[in-house]
């Protein structure tokens, strides 16, 4: 990559290969902690028939990643596997200012900035349009499954999001925050915990978040949240 890799000079994705080669560098053991990245460029994946996202369970990414508010369009997944998104799995990591547009048919953890955000994964200003679909739990039009100290900010959905269980238009299962978000999504779960901002919600602060769109699930549907446990909901519509 062009640049450093420093906050003051970042590693460049400019283009599909560089994005392929910092999923392959990854998805080998370069977990890129303490290192940043900067898009450059609107990227159209519409020449990669299934993405290979960008950290899978064990090998995470762990650095920061900037889209500068460029577009990333044409995300396909169709394989069905766990933890997809455009970033599978991260841990400690930070995932900025990046659009996405696509389809995504994942199984457990999957969403469509991140599959799974693990240890203060911070997920601030993202969007993903597009269709969020298959079977399986922990699923979320940005992210599928945060955990403690993870905090997901400014973020909007548009499309549709289904799954078994879990399934929320920003995050399917969570902890940590989520706030200032949006979701113009139809929110479905085969069978429990479909919320239009949050499936299930365990000792999550949701705040200043909207939702529009239909929910349903066999059981615990809720316009917010399916199901929470010990947090906060406050300043929502």
């Amino acid at each position: 990559f062009e640049g450093e890799g420093t906050a003051e000079s970042p590693y460049l994705i400019e283009n599909v290969d560089d994005l392929k080669l910092l999923a392959e560098n990854v998805n080998n053991g370069e977990a890129y902690a303490n290192t940043y990245f900067k898009l450059t460029a609107n990227i159209d994946l519409n020449n990669e028939p299934n993405w290979t996202p960008i950290g899978k369970s064990g090998l995470p990414f762990q650095g920061t990643f900037d889209g500068y508010g460029y577009q990333i369009t044409n995300l396909k997944i169709s394989n069905g596997g766990q933890y997809a998104g455009l970033f599978g799995y991260t841990k400690g990591a930070v995932i900025k200012n990046c659009n996405v547009t696509g389809e995504i048919n994942g199984y457990n953890y999957t969403g469509g900035i991140v599959g799974s955000a693990n240890v203060n994964t911070k997920i601030r200003n993202c969007s993903f349009q597009g269709n969020v679909e298959g079977n399986g739990e922990k699923r979320g039009g940005i992210v599928g499954h945060t955990s403690i100290g993870c905090d997901v900010s400014g973020c909007f959905v548009t499309g549709t999001v289904t799954g078994e269980k879990f399934v929320g238009g920003i995050a399917g299962w969570g902890a940590g925050t989520i706030k200032n978000c949006y979701a113009l999504a139809n929110v479905t779960a085969t069978g429990v915990s479909a919320g239009g901002i949050a499936g299930y919600a365990y000792g999550v602060t949701i705040e200043n978040c909207y939702y529009s769109g239909e929910v349903s699930a066999k059981n615990y549907a809720g316009g917010i949240a399916g199901t929470a446990w010990r947090g906060t909901i406050q300043n929502c519509v």
